[in-house]
Formats: C-alpha cells, structure tokens, sequence
C-alpha cells in the first residue's frame, strides 16, 4: 500500500505533524523568492526572526541547489529515470558550494552546506504542515529559556494589588450604603 494514494491516511498523519514529502524533493518544490517572505511572516518567533542577511544566504544556497541538484533531476526524469529524491551527493554537493561561491564569495564546508540544506528543509517542512492544517512542533517555554523563564515573568510589572483592594472595599462600601436607601 503507498500512502501517497491514502488522502486520508496522509490527513491524520499531517494533524500530527508527520509530513511525508522528503528535505530534497521540499527543496525542488520551494522557490527561492518565497523564503523571505515564509521566515518573515511564519518563522517570525523563531529565535527572534530571521535577518536579511540569514534570508539572503538561504536564498543563495536554494538557488544554487536548484541549479545543481534540481537539474540534474529533472535531466534525468527527461531521460526516463525515476526516483525518489535522496540526499545529494558529494560530488553535488561540492558543485553546490562552488556554484555559492561564484555567485556570493561565500565559502562552504560540503558538510556545513549538508547541515544547512537540512536545515532549511526542516523549517520548509514545519511551514508546509502548518498551512496544510498540521501541527507545528513547539517548545515550552522552559525548553527554550531554561530559567530564564521565571526571569522573564518576574520582570513583568505586577498590578498593584493594594490599590484594587481598596477599590473593591469602596465598591463594597458603596452599595452597602445605597442598598437600604433603594430597598425603601
């Protein structure tokens, strides 16, 4: 049974937040304009954002994959060969790095560029099942700041308490006054 031809099976699973689509063929599929635009309005809590220059290096790292891995893909798809997309290979992603650097300056490690093309994938991956009506993976608060957390809340100004206190003893002073005046 493929669970591409089960809709329903692929719902259930996409309310969990499993996402059967591979990082490589979410790669293919994503346009490097769109990035500033999902890292600006979906990852925009994301450990404080995304800066320019963080959409920028991930738009030139996608438009080089696209122009090594993507094209080789689909030559070989003109071709007749079909297959699931894997991981690209070293000798991929070297021409990756080296299509990055023609195009930037920007030096890769294959192994960095790996890393971040994952990376990049797995962020693709958490918007994809969002606004296909999945849920997204969160952190607690305590994950994320640690006990930073009890900090964070302890700066948050507390109401004054004395002064609603003494609000409500008025309030209650007041209608304790008019009551036996509007009961008569």
């Amino acid at each position: 049974m493929k669970l591409k031809q089960q809709p329903e099976l692929n719902k259930v699973l996409l309310e969990c937040g499993v996402y059967l689509i591979s990082n490589w063929a979410i790669l293919n599929d994503t346009q490097p304009k769109q990035l500033e635009r999902i890292f600006k309005d979906f990852h925009i809590f994301s450990q404080g954002g995304f800066s320019d220059a963080a959409i920028k290096e991930a738009q030139s790292i996608l438009e080089s994959y696209h122009t090594i891995y993507r094209l080789q893909r689909l030559q070989q798809r003109r071709k007749g060969l079909r297959s699931k997309c894997i991981a690209p290979d070293t000798q991929q992603l070297q021409d990756i790095a080296q299509d990055i650097q023609k195009h930037t300056g920007q030096i890769f490690e294959i192994e960095v560029l790996s890393q971040k093309l994952q990376k990049l994938a797995a962020q693709l991956r958490e918007y994809r099942i969002y606004v296909r009506g999945g849920s997204v993976q969160t952190s607690s608060l305590d994950a994320v700041y640690g006990s930073k957390y009890n900090s964070l809340i302890e700066e948050i100004p507390a109401t004054e308490t004395n002064n609603s206190l003494e609000e409500n003893d008025e309030q209650t002073e007041f209608f304790t006054v008019l009551s036996p005046s509007i009961s008569t």
